[in-house]
């Protein structure tokens, strides 16, 4: 069952010129894109699915937008990094929770985004977005992570 959408945002199209690549998306965009997807919550990998992951993937960016992604995935790689260093607060896992209301399906989102960031890399520039990252909107450095 695709993830419910509280609010619609209206998706900046890419130019055909600039096709977006999963490789240009960092594991957690590509999890968020995911969660926003037609990926069933029960969803599990089988030789050959490479076409439908990249079609679910490319499915997310169109429904959130390219910069929605970006900034939901920042958050979630922030909360991340703060729930590894205990840093979390009650209003974090309240953001979280809000960002991510279907447990099963984000676990089950960022398990496939793994898989696939495993198989196809990371652009350098992906790969730097996902280490700028706030923590519920804070600056990390303030809250235990790296500056």
């Amino acid at each position: 069952m695709p993830a419910t959408l509280t609010r619609s945002h209206p998706a900046r199209l890419l130019p055909s010129a600039q096709a977006l690549s999963v490789t240009d998306l960092s594991n957690a965009e590509r999890a968020v894109a995911l969660y926003a997807s037609d990926l069933p919550d029960t969803y599990s990998y089988r030789r050959g699915d490479d076409a439908q992951l990249v079609a679910w993937i490319d499915q997310g960016v169109s429904r959130m937008g390219l910069e929605a992604i970006y900034r939901t995935a920042a958050l979630a790689s922030g909360y991340r990094r703060a729930w590894m260093n205990g840093h979390v607060t009650e209003g974090d896992k309240r953001a979280e929770a809000e960002r991510f209301p279907n447990v099963v399906r984000a676990v089950r989102a960022w398990e496939v985004a793994a898989l696939i960031t495993f198989r196809h890399g990371v652009s350098d520039e992906a790969r730097a977005r996902s280490e700028r990252y706030p923590v519920n909107g804070e600056c990390a450095k303030y809250r235990g992570g790296a500056a």
